[in-house]
């Protein structure tokens, strides 16, 4: 079978299986990196789809839970702070609806 105009090849394997492991490029699910990625790409989502304040109240409300953890090192949160931080000040792009 052809893909359009192109002429590319497509095939179709219905017994293929693949297994996408969860955060590996960024070091692990639980790593400083995939953290990092994490909490900044969701302060920049809550600015685009619900503004400042509400990026900056959920910011608070999470590091205020974050340090009340039973067994949370202070480390930590501030490391949580300083993923946040480039997602609140980033330039958020706003894209048009597709309607």
């Amino acid at each position: 079978m052809l893909l359009n105009q192109q002429r590319i090849p497509v095939f179709y394997a219905p017994t293929l299986l693949l297994l996408h492991e969860g955060g590996a490029s960024s070091g692990g699910e639980f790593s400083a990196g995939y953290s990092k990625l994490f909490w900044r790409s969701y302060m920049q989502s809550l600015r685009k789809h619900f503004g400042m304040v509400e990026a900056v109240r959920t910011c608070a409300r999470v590091l205020f839970k974050e340090a009340g953890r039973a067994g949370q090192t202070r480390a930590v949160t501030l490391r949580m702070a300083g993923a946040m931080s480039p997602g609140l000040l980033a330039p958020v792009r706003r894209t048009q609806g597709l309607g």
